[in-house]
């Protein structure tokens, strides 16, 4: 029987392919699921974002995450272009 592996987080700079569990249909307090899909990932790769917390730095979400943040960066962004195009 072929093997499930999957990469594990384990701490910083310590990443490594294990063997895991394949997965169950079962809400998180065991009852089974009667229906669902589980799909087979065959290829993959790690994001360039992943890495910072691979080497250590803890992940945070970037500044626009927020709605207002957004808005508040894109109406400066605006202001800059018009004082720079004035």
């Amino acid at each position: 029987m072929a093997s499930n592996r999957g990469v594990v987080f384990l701490g910083p700079n310590h990443v490594e392919v294990q063997s895991i569990d394949y997965p169950k249909l079962e809400n998180p307090a065991g009852k089974k699921i009667n229906h669902g899909v589980i799909l087979k990932v065959v290829s993959t790769n790690i994001c360039g974002s992943d890495q910072h917390m691979v080497r250590g730095a803890p992940p945070r979400p970037p500044a626009w995450s927020s709605p207002r943040n957004y808005r508040r960066s894109r109406r400066a962004r605006l202001r800059r272009r018009v004082h720079q195009e004035g």
